[in-house]
């Protein structure tokens, strides 16, 4: 388990990275605490992958699941990730906290 601050979209994260491949948010901008077990990481040829899911804010009864997907170089300091949600270009700057 590593811990991180940093942003993701310009929001201040804290997270951390389990050893079982998920990822805590301790602090997510003005939302808090977020935990999911949808929210994962895994590192495959130097490369890390997290994967964020975000559920739509539609007012209905199919809540549809919507996966983000960043990656970058691992480095043992600080990763710089980008990525995408539904198109759209994604950020994450993080430290090791």
């Amino acid at each position: 388990d590593t811990a991180w601050t940093g942003t993701i979209d310009g929001e201040d994260v804290e997270l951390t990275f389990n050893a079982d491949g998920t990822i805590d948010f301790d602090s997510w901008g003005e939302l808090g605490e977020l935990d999911s077990d949808k929210d994962t990481w895994e590192v495959t040829d130097g490369e890390l992958t997290i994967s964020l899911a975000y559920e739509d804010n539609e007012d209905n009864e199919d809540k549809s699941l919507i996966q983000a997907e960043m990656s970058g170089p691992v480095a043992e300091d600080s990763l710089s990730l980008s990525g995408t949600l539904q198109g759209y270009p994604m950020t994450a700057e993080l430290d090791r906290a």
